[in-house]
């Protein structure tokens, strides 16, 4: 199993087993892989209890009667999936004057009272925002979190209808479930958490597609963490805008005037009221909203930083970090809240969290290497962060084409693993697109494994990874890199080779064997060039070279887009629908080779073929919905187009 405290009851005998399958339940037939990999879940064993019998239930779903936005969401989303499965949805009541008894068939969704009555008192500091219990008791089944308003309670949903209807969220237009018009209650008794707690949105598609975003169990970074009047990004003039206080306080901006000075020049007047209102203005927006838990006050995004006397003492006190007056003024400002919540009613039930950047240059640590244990450990006391405060990493300056644990990535590392020793909660970003060129190939999908077990360890806050944000599709895989991510950041150990079948099983259906080939060659090829040619940072945004891509390699790769269509062809006539659905998957893949053929070898082919090549992938891309050729200079792929039509 995943961890050790999750329990999964499943009564495993033959008998049962075959039991099951016979009502016409869970009749994939799938099998669990040794890993517990894959979306794929044990053996399925049925109660005795009908949910479904002749096309009707008897069952209810209950939600607290004061129920938040989280838990309707949660019940609306079990019911849309049922639907999906049987046809009909399940009347939603509250638990408001009911009492509990064994044969009472309830779905329970929530923090209610009779989940609390049956003993179900989930815990934060166990399942954190997005574990949950699901268990079955008697004829009735609880789904919960922890929390009110965190994912715990609607991810739960979603684990129990991928036993109850086999529920997998494959892209958004690929959902599954099992079709039922009888089926018996599952039994299960699950208590599980995300190994990385709250990925972060990256593509046109989620962010325009809520229920997408949720299936696929990703949240928002502005809508559902910083949320209200913060943000996540270079805040301090956001919070602290020169144009209403520099006049007045001069010091509390670097000489340049495009950052904070965070030692307020050395003034420790200045630097107090600095503190004050920071705090003054945060005890405001905290206010504002009820749903507020986290609190950024980050750097701008330039390249520069204070260079008064005290910041440049400082930076060489602190072993070279200017992140240094960064933590000292977050860890002030927990502190200020922490006396506040003693004295005032508003805020004394809050849980919130204070970051900061550690991004360019406040990118290191003050932290120094300890040959002794082999570890990192504090330059000093005051610059270790409590226990609400965390660093915002930006691993900007990481190899792309390379693990984070790579040798190639040895100095980004070593800048995590001292925040490591310093603070017990990290947020990541990381990048993994190539903005300068967003149709050329790229591998986004083989190192992530590797990173999210290393993420894992630092007990991250959030995670961001950014890719093709600015195209609704996106090119090399995007589309199934997306649901790896989710699956592999709840689990970073999971058979992502499983993974990957199945969705290939699912996504290109009757294309999958040509699709399968074309990417195991496209991601092979992709990994070898990064072992072999040695890319300095940032070379793999230039990765389109006829040394690198054969046109005989990218032809082969353009038969098996070939091949596939050919697989579908069939489905012109049969059923159109579906024909388009898998057409426009394929296309999306497609849009890389025929992109890199024309960028490379157009030269090679006569102006009419060229011109109808640069026309078929014309058609790909606007049924792809790919717009942008990259993101730095918002180049359209239309200019492309334009450039190569003759």
């Amino acid at each position: 199993m995943k961890k050790p405290y999750k329990i999964l009851i499943f009564l495993l005998a033959l008998v049962l087993t075959v039991s099951a399958f016979a009502c016409g339940c869970n009749s994939s037939g799938k099998k669990p892989d040794e890993n517990g990999g894959g979306s794929v879940n044990p053996p399925v064993v049925y109660t005795d209890k009908e949910l479904v019998k002749n096309g009707a239930s008897e069952y209810k779903i209950v939600i607290p009667a004061a129920a938040s936005n989280k838990e309707e969401l949660a019940a609306s989303e079990f019911n849309d999936i049922f639907a999906l499965s049987t046809g009909f949805e399940l009347p939603v009541i509250n638990d408001a004057g009911l009492t509990y008894s064994k044969n009472d068939k309830y779905i329970l969704i929530g923090l209610n009272s009779l989940s609390e009555s049956l003993g179900i008192k989930p815990e934060r500091s166990e399942l954190g925002e997005q574990g949950y219990i699901v268990k079955t008791i008697d004829s009735s089944v609880v789904i919960t979190g922890a929390t009110k308003n965190g994912f715990g309670t609607l991810y739960g949903v979603y684990e129990f209808m991928s036993y109850q209807v086999d529920f997998e969220c494959y892209a958004e237009d690929e959902t599954f479930v099992e079709q039922y018009r009888d089926c018996k209650l599952v039994s299960v008794d699950i208590k599980d958490k995300p190994d990385i707690e709250n990925v972060i949105v990256c593509g046109d598609a989620y962010i325009s597609n809520m229920q997408f975003q949720y299936r696929n169990r990703f949240v928002s970074l502005t809508n559902d963490l910083f949320v209200g009047r913060t943000t996540p990004y270079h805040s301090s003039f956001f919070y602290l805008p020169k144009e209403t206080y520099a006049k007045d306080h001069p010091k509390w901006y670097s000489d340049a005037q495009d950052q904070i000075c965070y030692y307020a020049h050395g003034d420790e007047k200045e630097y107090d009221a600095l503190v004050d209102t920071l705090f003054d203005i945060l005890v405001d927006v905290v206010k504002e909203n009820e749903n507020i838990q986290h609190i950024g006050f980050n750097i701008e995004d330039t390249t520069t930083f204070c260079t008064c006397a005290t910041c440049t003492a400082k930076k060489q006190q602190y072993n070279g970090a200017n992140s240094a007056g960064c933590i000292i003024l977050m860890n002030n400002i927990s502190k200020r809240f922490e006396e506040a919540r003693k004295t005032d009613d508003a805020l004394k039930d809050r849980i919130l969290d204070f970051c900061f950047f550690a991004y360019k240059e406040t990118f290191l640590a003050p932290a120094r290497y300890d040959e002794a244990t082999g570890k990192y450990v504090p330059v000093a006391n005051e610059v270790i962060c409590r226990d609400d405060v965390y660093p915002f990493v930006c691993t900007f300056n990481a190899n792309r084409a390379e693990t984070l644990t790579s040798s190639k990535n040895a100095s980004a590392k070593a800048t995590i693993d001292a925040w490591g020793a310093l603070s017990k909660h990290i947020a990541f970003w990381t990048y993994t697109e190539n903005y300068n060129d967003y149709l050329a190939p790229r591998d986004c999908i083989t190192m992530m494994q590797e990173n999210y077990k290393y993420i894992s360890s630092f007990n991250p806050i959030f995670y961001k990874e950014e890719s093709q944000g600015v195209n609704y599709n996106g090119t090399g895989f995007q589309c199934m890199k997306y649901w790896l991510q989710y699956k592999t950041a709840w689990n970073v150990n999971v058979n992502t080779d499983a993974l990957i079948d199945e969705y290939f099983d699912h996504y290109f259906q009757d294309a999958k064997e040509p699709m399968m080939k074309f990417y195991n060659s496209y991601t092979t090829h992709l990994r070898r060039l990064a072992e072999e040619q040695n890319y300095s940072q940032f070379d793999n945004l230039n990765i389109l070279k006829p040394e690198r891509f054969s046109y005989g390699l990218l032809n082969t790769w353009l038969e098996y887009i070939n091949e596939a269509y050919a697989k579908i062809d069939y489905l012109k006539n049969e059923n159109p629908a579906q024909y388009q659905k898998l057409k426009k998957r394929i296309a999306i893949e497609s849009v890389t080779v025929n992109y890199s053929i024309i960028s490379l070898y157009g030269n090679n082919f006569s102006t009419d073929e060229l011109r109808s090549r640069v026309e078929s992938f014309k058609e790909d891309v606007t049924l792809a919905r790919i717009n942008y050729w990259d993101d730095n200079s918002k180049r359209l792929v239309q200019d492309f187009i334009d450039a190569n039509m003759g």
